[in-house]
Order: structure tokens, then C-alpha cells, then sequence
């Protein structure tokens, strides 16, 4: 059973992962199911994210996420959380301006 509520997790925080916001909601559920307390500077972290758009964190901030997920879970590295990684389109004046000209 214990593997099954792992898996659930896994499953959950990775779906979470590809929304386009953060939702500590996640981690609470994940940390009940596993019966681990989510609590420490990289929850708190997490908490302060919630319904943050990922495309509004700094790059930095959102490619830790998987590792500030698994220390609040206690989950080894062999677990695979995959990381939102949105591309950054541009649509500053001067980037309208050479797309206009064709470059």
C-alpha cells in the first residue's frame, strides 16, 4: 500500500507541476497521504508560491521547485518531479519591430 500512496503522490505534485500556477495545496495533500510532516524553510518557501503563475517567478525560483518538493516530502532523488520549463516569448516594442521586418 505504502507504494501505491507514493505513486499517487508522485503523480499529483507532477500534474501540479504542469499547470501554470503553483499550488502549495498539493503538498499538504501529498505530505498527509505519506504520512510526513511538511514543515521547514523550503515549505515555507513553497507556501509563500501559492497561485504564483510559474511564468511570473524568476527562472531561478521556479527550476528549484523539485528540489524544494522533495525536501519537504522527504523524497529521495530517485523520484522524478518534472519542472515546468515555459519558453519566454518576447513582445517588447523593439522585438514587434524586427519581427515586422522579418528577422
Amino acid at each position: 500500500m505504502q507504494h501505491l500512496k507514493e505513486l499517487a503522490a508522485m503523480t499529483a505534485v507532477n500534474e501540479q507541476l504542469r499547470k501554470g500556477h503553483w499550488s502549495i495545496c498539493c503538498i499538504d495533500s501529498a505530505a498527509q497521504l505519506l504520512d510526513v510532516s511538511a514543515r521547514g524553510e523550503a515549505y515555507d518557501i513553497l507556501r509563500a508560491l501559492h497561485c504564483v503563475d510559474y511564468n511570473k517567478m524568476p527562472s531561478e525560483l521556479r527550476a528549484s521547485i523539485p528540489d524544494l518538493i522533495k525536501q519537504c516530502l522527504g523524497i529521495e532523488p530517485v523520484y522524478q518531479f518534472q519542472s515546468m520549463q515555459k519558453e519566454v516569448i518576447d513582445i517588447s516594442p523593439a522585438r514587434r519591430m524586427l519581427k515586422a521586418i522579418g528577422l
